[in-house]
């Protein structure tokens, strides 16, 4: 997640809004962690932690590729890589 944080920079907000976060939440998140970097490790394990083992690699695999967002790239080497993408489809 600290990998991905510093990758997504200035698209962690999008990122965030396509995981289920609210402004407030994400403004909370903006205030709290001054690096940028920091904001968006911080919004995953957020994400992480309220969702339980409903946060899975399928979901932020369909929201780093969002049109918002963009980042097929880090999808196809975070969530391919990491969590095992093709052998969780059902």
């Amino acid at each position: 997640m600290e990998e991905l944080g510093d990758e997504i920079a200035e698209k962690w907000m999008k990122l965030g809004r396509r995981l289920g976060f609210k402004d407030p939440e994400l403004q909370d998140i903006d205030q709290r962690h001054r690096q940028l970097c920091e904001r968006g490790y911080h919004m995953l394990i957020h994400w992480r932690q309220k969702n339980g083992s409903a946060a899975t690699y399928q979901i932020l695999n369909a929201a780093l590729q969002h049109k918002l967002v963009q980042r097929k790239d880090l999808a196809e080497r975070i969530c391919y890589k990491y969590g095992n993408y093709f052998n969780n489809i059902s």
